[in-house]
């Protein structure tokens, strides 16, 4: 049931936005519309680890094959700062991800080594 829920606000999110042309209208829609859906709901559903999976699969498959080279020439200077942002992004998430990691890293507390890293490393 969970599964038929995440669908059909992400389905409405998704067309709402693609309706009024909304820059990255369905994707973006779809993302915002289940992310509200999460916070508000007392019992959020959500989607299965294999559908999970799947999905973000298919939106790499989406995103990859729509680059066009023209792309390279047209934002060449963009391209140093897009990658300095996803290298500091997969970098924050593996230090996230690391297994000293509290469950809650966005606590502020010294003690905690995670959250003892990302403030020396942020903060100094």
């Amino acid at each position: 049931m969970g599964l038929l829920i995440v669908l059909f606000w992400a389905t409405v999110g998704g067309g709402l936005a693609h309706r009024f042309h909304m820059p990255g209208g369905a994707f973006i829609g779809a993302l915002l519309a289940c992310l509200l859906y999460r916070v508000l709901a007392t019992q959020p559903g959500s989607l299965p680890v294999s559908v999970s999976l799947t999905v973000q699969i298919l939106a790499g498959v989406l995103v990859g094959s729509s680059f066009d080279p023209e792309l390279l020439r047209t934002f060449k200077h963009l391209l140093p700062w897009a990658f300095l942002g996803a290298i500091l992004y997969l970098g924050i998430g593996f230090l996230l991800a690391h297994p000293t990691c509290s469950p809650q890293w966005t606590s502020l507390n010294r003690r905690q080594p995670c959250t003892a890293l990302l403030l020396e490393a942020f903060l100094g």
